[in-house]
């Protein structure tokens, strides 16, 4: 009676032949994923931006209408960006708003 099996070299060269398809495939795998995850928060965090700028603009206007804006004639002062900053927090879901206080993130740089 003849038994139809695998012989143990034949097993052998499979799984070693298995395992270097998968040392080569896992790792861009695993990137792939972290990538897409990543791009999801990217995208995620945009979204929040977006909504919450159209929320502040639908409530308060656009910035040029702003008669407390702090130097209209100067958009690149740093009240300027504190004063937006502590605006659309106001439409963030931010646990804390701190501005430029030590131990938090100010101008898009941990202090």
């Amino acid at each position: 009676m003849k038994k139809n099996c695998f012989t143990l070299a034949e097993v052998l060269i499979t799984l070693s032949i298995l395992g270097v398809v998968a040392a080569i495939m896992i790792p861009s795998t695993v990137r792939r994923v972290h990538d897409m995850a990543q791009m999801t928060g990217f995208k995620r965090a945009y979204s929040m931006i977006e909504n919450a700028l159209q929320m502040m603009y639908a409530v308060e206007g656009v910035p040029n209408t702003w008669s407390d804006w702090p130097s209209p004639n100067n958009s690149y002062v740093k009240e300027n960006y504190e004063y937006f900053a502590k605006k659309i927090a106001k439409y963030l879901p931010v646990q804390k708003y701190c501005g430029s206080a030590e131990g938090c993130f100010s101008y898009g740089h941990k202090s």
